[in-house]
């Protein structure tokens, strides 16, 4: 598993401290069909709390200690590659810049 982290995403990071979260996670959603449950990948700033910190593995891209939960490895995607960017559906301020990231994850 690779990440990419593109030039404004890298900045935000790293002025708020050079660590990331990446996860898998979950969302309730209405459909035609009823309730259905949508993984979606994640990526935040910062670190997990210690309590937590035994969820995570620790990797490291472009300089940038990333802590990628073990959700990662119920998948196949030690070939994959992950792209991590600014979320540009917020508006633009310092304090509401927001990561996105992107990449393929197999269903289950």
């Amino acid at each position: 598993m690779e990440f990419q982290i593109t030039p404004g995403a890298k900045q935000l990071i790293l002025n708020r401290g050079c660590k990331i979260i990446v996860s898998i996670e979950r969302q309730e959603c209405c459909s035609c069909a009823g309730e259905v449950v949508i993984p979606y990948l994640s990526a935040i700033v910062g670190k997990p709390n210690d309590s937590q910190i035994d969820e995570y593995e620790v990797v490291s891209a472009d300089g940038i200690k990333v802590y990628v939960h073990n959700g990662f490895k119920k998948f196949d995607i030690s070939s994959s590659v992950f792209v991590i960017d600014l979320d540009d559906s917020h508006l633009k301020s310092e304090l509401s810049e927001t990561l996105v990231m992107y990449g393929v994850v197999p269903g289950r």
